[in-house]
């Protein structure tokens, strides 16, 4: 990542990964990563699919509805207008053969001795509710699609492997929406590509003629935890953990950010960032400037706010990346997530240019050491525990982009709707922002627990977030805690 964003000309980035390619084949190192993915030392439950351990985010999952099982509902509502002729019949066996694929679909957890364990079950074909809407506004439709989800993930036993439900609505203006309800165990918001390209490989098989073309099989989870868990992934795990464990030596482990006087029981809730037209726009000079990507700026601002709002000089917050070793599962469907860590240093004298650059270089350090597991960096650093707090990740900063979300499945086009991939009364994380991209438009949430904020507050620190990130490319030479700038925290 880092030679990316220091190599902008696409011919020196060219010229960059040639000479990497040279010094590769010359030491003999050509190819090691598929000799390492065919090493015949491979264990037993790996390659046939016996009982092996389960990822450290599915583990976290799995003790999180055991503590709690009423309100710790981990679940991913995915919904699609249907636009065009959908066969449900087709649509059934195209499920049916996503679930043969992928063996993550029908996998079952079991508790081996305290811990987590998967075991591959056999094929399975999910049961597609065909049923009418009744709700007529956009508001009350995403209501009830969302109750419909909380039933359905409801009914889910991780023990029976069978993690995945799926209907298929009309509306009262006989339109028609395509929901599926999929265990965070299974799924996650970076798989979610995958399983749209591969349920149009399913439905074109599950039909007649030479669109029905094969498929390779697509490489299984199992191989990316054990690549994970075992041989280099484990080697370059340890010396990860290694580096955070220097990097968050002394980083305060929680963010206080509740306003004064906020009243025991306060509803959790969610807000929208009036984020501007065209914003995505505007930050593109930037950018370019200072050699950093959107989600860089938008770090660097939400940090501003946090500095500002917290009064903390040094602060963390936490930030969801896919850990598919480096690219080598891109086909695989399984929930793939980690969180990192991004330290954040403000002192007076501080400019929005120099939060700026401090973030650039602590976003790149961070994906450069993300095969440490959370929950080992936790135990590692031995933070002070709150209960229900998160050390370092009292704020979460999420970024999505839904745009590969559509999908075409022959005659009938797919469109993906607007999806929030949290409950927002169940968030274990005090602030969770979430910015979505859509084809080149930018949208935003702010999800907050009443513990921390209220509605108000947060409304207004929505605000002032959504304002930084407007103003960005006009603030890059003020200091971040000057009185041009100052938050409007107290009444």
């Amino acid at each position: 990542m880092r030679d990316l964003f220091s190599h902008p000309r696409l011919g020196d980035l060219a010229e960059l990964i040639d000479s990497r390619r040279a010094a590769a084949a010359c030491d003999g190192n050509e190819g090691a990563a598929e000799a390492t993915a065919q090493d015949p030392a491979v264990p037993e439950p790996y390659r046939t699919g016996g009982s092996f351990p389960a990822s450290g985010f599915q583990e976290g999952i799995w003790l999180a509805e055991r503590l709690d099982p009423v309100h710790a509902r981990y679940h991913i509502p995915l919904s699609w207008s249907v636009h065009g002729e959908l066969d449900p019949d087709r649509l059934r066996a195209a499920l049916a053969g996503l679930v043969a694929r992928h063996e993550i679909l029908r996998t079952r957890f079991v508790d081996v001795d305290g811990r987590l364990h998967q075991e591959v079950a056999e094929p399975w074909a999910p049961v597609l509710e065909e049923s009418e809407l009744p709700a007529q506004s956009v508001a009350e439709q995403s209501q009830w699609l969302r109750t419909w989800s909380d039933a359905a993930a409801s009914g889910f036993a991780p023990e029976a492997g069978r993690l995945l439900t799926a209907a298929l609505l009309t509306l009262p203006d006989g339109g028609r929406v395509l929901t599926l309800c999929v265990h965070h165990l299974v799924l996650d918001g970076e798989s979610v590509p995958v399983l749209v390209r591969e349920l149009e490989l399913c439905y074109q098989r599950s039909g007649t003629g030479p669109a029905a073309a094969a498929r390779p099989a697509p490489r299984q989870y199992r191989e990316l935890v054990r690549s994970q868990q075992d041989g280099p992934g484990r080697v370059r795990a340890t010396a990860d953990l290694a580096y955070w464990s220097t990097h968050l030596a002394g980083a305060p482990s929680a963010l206080d950010l509740a306003r004064p006087g906020l009243p025991a029981g306060t509803p959790s809730g969610s807000v929208r960032l009036p984020l501007a037209d065209g914003l995505a726009g505007r930050l593109l000079p930037v950018q370019a400037q200072h050699r950093a990507s959107r989600f860089m700026v938008t770090a660097a601002a939400l940090a501003a706010v946090l500095h500002r709002w917290s009064g903390a000089a040094d602060l963390t917050f936490g930030i969801p990346v896919a850990n598919r070793a480096a690219g080598a599962f891109g086909d695989v469907i399984g929930p793939c997530l980690n969180t990192l860590v991004l330290r954040s240093h403000c002192e007076p004298g501080t400019t929005f240019a120099d939060l700026l650059e401090a973030t650039r270089e602590e976003v790149m350090a961070a994906f450069e050491h993300q095969s440490a597991p959370f929950d080992e960096v936790v135990r590692a650093l031995r933070p002070p525990r709150a209960p229900g707090r998160t050390p370092f990740v009292d704020v979460l900063l999420n970024s999505v982009s839904t745009t590969r979300w559509s999908a075409t499945l022959d005659r009938a086009r797919l469109v993906s709707l607007d999806h929030e991939l949290q409950d927002e009364e169940t968030n274990k994380f005090g602030l969770t922002v979430t910015l979505t991209e859509t084809d080149g438009t930018l949208q935003g949430t702010l999800a907050h627990r009443g513990d921390v904020l209220d509605a108000a507050g947060a409304e207004r620190l929505a605000a002032e977030l959504a304002a930084v990130l407007d103003r960005f490319p006009d603030l890059l030479a003020r200091p971040v805690l000057g009185r041009a700038t100052e938050t409007s925290r107290t009444p």
